[in-house]
């Protein structure tokens, strides 16, 4: 289509597709409600709720049109667009914030949003695959059509949504992540929607350097954010999230000694009857009094680990334990999922909460056992 058109037919018809582009005041309408659904999902660890915040999410239309104004050439454009999405995104992440982290506290708050801290390949495929069909059916149908906007919308909104909680409960390494994340795919849908609409043949308009100039700049610019993305990530996130080292310092339960109890002793006493009388001495009993295996939450890199209901990490989370924080190991280990679980005890001034925590999080303060008569 675009090919047959030339001069102000072009223009008009591109007028057009940033017309339809263009956000209203549904766009942060939509933001409030889908904050909503995505703070209810991190509160009660929900995914359906997270599927239906997508759903509801404002149209990522505006994102397509950052795109074409990149293409095109139109600065103006693009800061309006860009500028709207951005607000869009503070609005959602305020009211998820606000939904999924007042009130609750810090251990009761499950593992939902720090998978939105992590990039995954399957959310980068989503991704890909959404804008390039979000920006196909902008070129060829003159309107985004509404799953792949979804698609876009939940890789993009759901970390925003993950920023504000992590703001929120003062937790740098899910908000960090977080915005990390959310940056990466914000840039790559805009560059995956720049490419997609110039192999569709948009151009900036012929005869206007100075839109072509604008074209140039925009393109880099978003091309350079996608390379900056994921360059963040691994400089500033990867150290947050790395798991404990391999060389972990292993729970060794020590067994108490005990002292062998020594053997009747025999004393022969004279008397003056013809067979003598032996007495014999009391054996004492020695019982062994085990040292308590105190161990301590070591190896995290700061971030603490969680003590959960059941050994697997699909069980409940009972408490948010800190670096170094002391427990009392109280059972073996157990093995569930090719995962090492120790059973662990924690007191604080009036309450004993009992959990299990994995291996590779915690250390042992190695006791000097001893044995009480």
């Amino acid at each position: 289509m675009l090919d047959g058109l030339q001069g102000d037919k072009r223009q008009a018809y591109l007028s057009e597709l940033a017309h339809s582009v263009s956000p209203g005041v549904d766009l942060f309408l939509k933001a409030i409600l889908a904050g909503l659904l995505l703070g209810l999902a991190f509160r009660f660890d929900q995914r359906a709720l997270l599927y239906a915040a997508a759903l509801v999410a404002p149209s990522m239309a505006p994102l397509a049109g950052v795109a074409l104004a990149s293409v095109s050439g139109s600065l103006r454009l693009f800061f309006r667009l860009l500028a709207a999405l951005i607000l869009a995104t503070i609005i959602l992440s305020v009211v998820c914030a606000l939904v999924g982290g007042l009130g609750v506290p810090l251990f009761a708050l499950g593992d939902m949003p720090d998978t939105f801290a992590i990039l995954h390949p399957a959310d980068l495929l989503l991704l890909f695959g959404g804008a390039v069909l979000m920006c196909t059916s902008l070129a060829r149908g003159r309107r985004v059509h509404p799953l792949a906007s979804a698609a876009v919308a939940f890789e993009i909104f759901s970390p925003a949504g993950a920023v504000g909680l992590g703001l929120l409960r003062a937790d740098p390494p899910l908000w960090q992540g977080a915005l990390l994340t959310f940056g990466a795919h914000l840039a790559w849908a805009a560059v995956v929607c720049v490419a997609t609409l110039i192999v569709l043949g948009f151009r900036p308009l012929a005869g206007q350097r100075r839109s072509f100039s604008m074209a140039v700049l925009l393109t880099a610019t978003v091309a350079v954010l996608a390379v900056a993305a994921p360059a963040a990530y691994m400089f500033s996130y990867m150290p947050l999230y790395s798991g404990p080292a391999s060389t972990s310092t292993l729970i060794i339960i020590p067994t108490p000694t005990q002292t062998p109890s020594p053997s009747a002793t025999i004393l022969p006493t004279s008397t003056s009857t013809t067979t003598p009388t032996p007495a014999h001495t009391s054996t004492p009993t020695i019982t062994p009094t085990p040292t308590p295996i105190m161990a301590v939450i070591w190896g995290t890199e700061g971030l603490g680990a969680y003590m959960r209901e059941g050994p697997s990490r699909d069980t409940t989370p009972l408490d948010y334990l800190e670096e170094g924080t002391l427990l009392e190991i109280i059972g073996e280990p157990e093995q569930v999922n090719g995962e090492t679980w120790w059973n662990v005890r924690i007191t604080y001034d009036s309450q004993v909460v009992e959990g299990w925590v994995m291996n590779g999080l915690i250390a042992t303060v190695t006791p000097t056992p001893s044995a009480t008569p």
